[in-house]
């Protein structure tokens, strides 16, 4: 064998080394593709509004809140609300317990050191909570309007909790000018939470959005990387079966030779 012909042996015999490793490692990412584009696909894109949603606290909005103790009180305390019933009822819908709860927590406001006075829930009954803050509030603003009232009688109840626990409302000896108080706090939450939940679907409703975008993307890259994987597999494959043959036919050809001679 002359020395050209075992320096073709010898980088035909690189070569196929060198398309072996291409070709295992073509399989090796097309695996890896395949697992990477099934997550992928099924990877939510939804993101969760409570991600952005943060509620409003007693403390920020306590401060337009607490005038002095000669201070007009409001229409809505003023004129006061039918405090029918206050006790939960098998008609009311299932808000009501959440919201007797809180105006329950409410009437600890009154009554203190021996005072003889009107109870917060005696003026503003549960029903009449769920009339303003829910189904004219809430479930006119929101569609689903239950899957944000959990959240929503959440945050409530903290506030009413800290308005409860507030010492300097406690020193209003006018129970009207309190209760009025209590209910523009009422409000006023209300007001902001719904403006903050607002921003929050939209800017969960942006982020899914890019999201969606960025998740096609991705798929479309992967979905090429992938054809080019098994592309370079495929080629990788063909040039070794020609080596294959290439050898053969030579080692056929040089029993030939070596036969006839």
């Amino acid at each position: 064998m002359s020395l050209l012909e075992k320096a073709e042996t010898l980088v035909l015999a690189i070569v196929r080394i060198v398309l072996v490793a291409v070709g295992s490692i073509a399989i090796l990412a097309m695996a890896g593709l395949l697992l990477w584009t099934g997550w992928s696909a099924l990877a939510p894109s939804d993101v969760d509004y409570t991600e952005f949603l943060t509620a409003p606290t007693y403390a920020e909005v306590r401060e337009d809140l607490l005038p002095t103790i000669e201070s007009s009180r409001s229409t809505a305390a003023s004129e006061g609300n039918p405090a029918d019933s206050n006790e939960p009822q098998a008609t009311i819908s299932p808000f009501a317990d959440r919201l007797y709860t809180v105006t329950s927590t409410l009437d600890k406001q009154y009554n203190i050191a021996g005072r003889e006075e009107r109870k917060f829930s005696e003026t503003v009954s549960a029903s009449y909570l769920e009339d303003v803050l829910i189904e004219q509030g809430l479930a006119v603003k929101f569609q689903d309007v239950e899957a944000v009232i959990d959240d929503y009688l959440l945050a409530l109840q903290s506030v009413a909790t800290e308005i409860a626990e507030d010492q300097v409302l406690s020193r209003i000896s006018d129970t009207a000018s309190r209760t009025s108080i209590i209910v523009d706090a009422i409000n006023k939450f209300h007001a902001e939470y719904v403006l903050r939940l607002q921003e929050s679907f939209l800017a969960a409703s942006d982020l899914s959005t890019q999201r969606s975008v960025s998740k096609n993307l991705a798929l479309q890259v992967l979905l090429w990387s992938l054809c080019g994987s098994f592309a370079i597999f495929l080629i990788a494959s063909l040039v070794l079966v020609v080596f294959r043959i290439e050898r053969n036919l030579r080692q056929h050809f040089e029993t030939s030779e070596v036969n006839s001679s």
